[in-house]
């Protein structure tokens, strides 16, 4: 007889055990779940096409209504500008000068604002070369600089030299923190990290270090800590500590939460609504008062048992609050770069997973976008150093040609010279080691002033080919900056010293040895459906697979009796989708629960059809739903099929 059945599977994808034991979803791509229902993840487009892999952190920022990010990687920082829609993308480049290119460098970064009063907010970042070695004692340096300039960071620094740190930085208002090696936590004064006074102590002694655990402490957040206010959290390699104001001659105390504990990287721990969550070396946890582990018996193994642990310091966290959603992108199987990612839903209180190759992000903002940045759409280029940025070591009074440096190293007679107080087009005439000649007075130029020396005196276009002049190499421009570019589809190869022309006799001098770059993208997500680069558009496949179900087997559904050791028959499926585009619709089946999976007929549901009438039969059934078309979208309802016994069971 024939019997309509509730079509459901339990929300989430569980990964975990055998196919056959269990109710919940079996598979999935690019879905998530809302109210209990599946629903396609939103699509996105790439805002640029020119950011330096492998990204490493990324910052957002909103003000006076310019949005932009900070992007740092092994080659440096780039901070990218933008509008409230994504569009209207502009590149600069922010790195260090005297930056050394290290593959190894992890990156963590934090504000700072003036609880004095003030306009000035600064960005600061430490590197630190750990990427394959969360435990490397190797430090790096912390930087700094105005959130919303171009100009190059600058090394922070006491009365001693550069601060150094193989850790990272945090800043609990009005305080930064640099914390590192054998438990090492430093702070600087209050409102204050600069060489003269920022670091010194005496007084409330607000700048001494302090070692708070036995290993390296990774990571460090601020935390609402009430009336010992400002407070912190910390993480060392086998503990949680907290930090918390006290004021008077002790200023701060230390309290060790858990020990021992674990995390897994320096960029696992996302905070949402006050509340820590973090992947450990072998289980999910958090901090919402005290630690606790967060059940997950979905994908725990799946995700452990699969991790590439030689890279487990590049997984890196993030958070989608509308959705509920927080999550771990991690490099899987023989993978080297984060590909894949594992979701918790703590509003639906489930599991479930992606692929896709993103390396860091930021979550929404003011700016209501996700932000992450990968490298899914991947550029091989050559990048052509044709200048130097210098900073002033001394003022240039107005109507005087002579700029002072420490070093003028990279200068060369002829440069085209930009920056502020330089007037457009002025020429280096000549050059010391340590002052500059233009061809055209200054408007006055301030002492720590970055400029910009290029050897590109007229302008190169993207699209458009340059040929070396002694090489004979030519390639594509694909990025110009205001010292370098890029070309892609090389041919040949270009050579240091010798000039280069592109369209309109433009013409540079490559200053030093050519090196290959690979360029990635920063991408807008959850915008549309599909995924735009450029002016191409494409579908987001998105696709649900259900429970496997069967008069044989019973599941998913409570009134299926578990008697009848025949075929089950599928006969209609009634579709109850919002739903944009066609979706296709595979009929899977098997007989036995150590069988593979075959496709037994395929059908396509438009956002019109009422019902499906079908014509499958097997022992054990799946349903899988595929969106694959251009704006397809679908949020699932209340499914009802129809199902009777079929032939008899089926033997090998």
């Amino acid at each position: 007889m024939d019997e309509i059945y509730t079509f459901k599977s339990m929300t989430g994808i569980r990964r975990d055990g055998t196919d056959l034991d269990t109710a919940y979803f079996t598979d999935g791509e690019w879905v998530r779940w809302y109210r209990g229902r599946t629903r396609k993840i939103g699509g996105y487009r790439a805002m640029s096409l020119h950011v330096n892999h492998p990204v490493r952190s990324l910052y957002l920022d909103s003000r006076s209504g310019v949005n932009s990010t900070h992007l740092f990687s092994q080659w440096g920082v780039q901070r990218l500008t933008f509008d409230n829609t994504g569009a209207g993308v502009n590149i600069e480049d922010r790195t260090p000068i005297g930056f050394t290119v290290d593959p190894l460098l992890t990156w963590t970064q934090s504000t700072m604002y003036s609880s004095t009063g003030g306009s000035y907010s600064a960005i600061i970042a430490a590197s630190s070369p750990d990427v394959l070695d969360i435990s490397s004692d190797s430090e790096g340096y912390v930087y700094a600089g105005n959130v919303a300039s171009n100009d190059p960071l600058v090394k922070v620094s006491d009365g001693s030299g550069d601060i150094r740190t193989s850790g990272g930085v945090c800043v609990l208002q009005p305080f930064l923190f640099v914390y590192g090696s054998n438990g090492l936590i430093r702070n600087s004064n209050a409102n204050d990290f600069s060489t003269a006074t920022g670091w010194t102590t005496g007084g409330a002694n607000l700048a001494v270090s302090n070692n708070v655990a036995g290993t390296k402490v990774i990571y460090g957040a601020p935390l609402r800590g009430g009336g010992q206010s400002p407070a912190g959290l910390f993480w060392a390699l086998d503990s949680l500590i907290r930090v918390s104001f006290t004021g008077g001659t002790g200023i701060w105390s230390y309290d060790t939460l858990a020990s021992p504990t674990t995390i897994l990287s320096k960029k696992s721990v996302v905070e949402h609504d006050g509340k820590f969550f973090w992947p450990g070396t072998d289980r999910f946890l958090s901090y919402t008062g005290v630690v606790q582990e967060i059940p997950n018996q979905m994908s725990q193994n799946y995700f452990f048992d699969n991790l590439n642990y030689a890279h487990q310091n590049k997984v890196w966290g993030t958070k989608i609050a509308k959705w509920g959603e927080i999550w771990w992108f991690y490099p899987r199987g023989t993978d080297t770069e984060c590909g894949h990612a594992i979701i918790w839903n703590y509003r639906e209180n489930t599991w479930y997973d992606a692929v896709k190759k993103r390396t860091a992000g930021s979550p929404p903002g003011v700016f209501r976008f996700p932000i992450w940045a990968g490298h899914e759409d991947p550029a091989e280029t050559t990048r052509l150093k044709t200048g130097v940025r210098l900073t002033t070591s001394a003022a240039t009074l107005t109507g005087s040609p002579v700029l002072t440096f420490t070093d003028t190293t990279g200068v060369v007679d002829g440069m085209l010279v930009h920056g502020t107080g330089v007037v457009y087009g002025s020429l280096v005439l000549s050059h010391t080691a340590t002052d500059v000649t233009l061809d055209t007075n200054t408007t006055g130029v301030a002492s720590d002033t970055t400029l910009s020396f290029t050897s590109m005196t007229t302008g190169f276009v993207p699209g458009y080919t340059v040929t070396g002049g002694t090489s004979g190499a030519t390639g594509v421009v694909c990025k110009v900056l205001d010292t370098s570019l890029n070309v892609e589809n090389v041919s040949g190869t270009f050579v240091s010293g010798e000039t280069i022309t592109g369209i309109a006799s433009a013409t540079a001098v490559i200053q030093e040895d050519p090196v290959d770059q690979t360029l990635v993208c920063q991408y807008q997500h959850e915008y549309g459906w599909d995924k735009t680069v450029e002016q191409t558009t494409t579908p987001v496949v998105s696709s649900f697979t259900s429970c496997n179900f069967g008069i044989s087997v019973g599941t998913p559904f409570d009134d299926a009796p578990k008697g009848l050791d025949v075929m089950t028959r599928l006969q209609r499926i009634e579709q109850d989708f919002h739903q944009s585009g066609d979706i296709t619709l595979e009929v899977l089946g098997r007989s036995f629960a150590q069988d593979s999976d075959t496709v037994l007929n395929t059908y396509t549901l438009t956002p019109t059809s009422s019902f499906q009438d079908t014509v499958d039969q097997a022992r054990i059934l799946k349903l899988k739903f595929i969106s694959n078309s251009l704006g397809g979208f679908y949020e699932e309802g209340q499914m009802m099929i129809k199902l009777s016994p079929g032939d008899e069971r089926s033997t090998k």
